[in-house]
């Protein structure tokens, strides 16, 4: 989501999406490249569900999870940078 569109309530993503947005242009990587792949990094997780609106989403998230995951530095980095939220921030459904 773009920065304009992030509702008051949830101000405090601010600062931190701007770091990663700078993480992710620093490396050639839009932000969604950035984010799916570092889920994707994530030897806790086990499964991703991202939804599409169109074939062309659905492509470009298939040719970002070939792209594999990010480097080590990198992961740290990101995880440095990013604190950790409440649920009521990171469950879109809360919002």
């Amino acid at each position: 989501m773009s920065e304009e569109r992030i509702s008051p309530t949830l101000s405090c993503v601010i600062p931190a999406r701007r770091q990663i947005a700078a993480l992710a242009a620093a490396s050639g990587m839009d932000m969604a490249k950035l984010c799916l792949r570092f889920v994707l990094s994530n030897p806790q997780i086990s499964s991703v569900l991202v939804g599409v609106d169109n074939i062309r989403q659905l492509e470009r998230n298939l040719d970002i999870i070939r792209k594999g995951t990010l480097s080590l530095d990198l992961l740290e980095v990101i995880r440095a940078v990013v604190p950790l939220f409440d649920e009521s921030i990171v469950r879109p459904s809360r919002w």
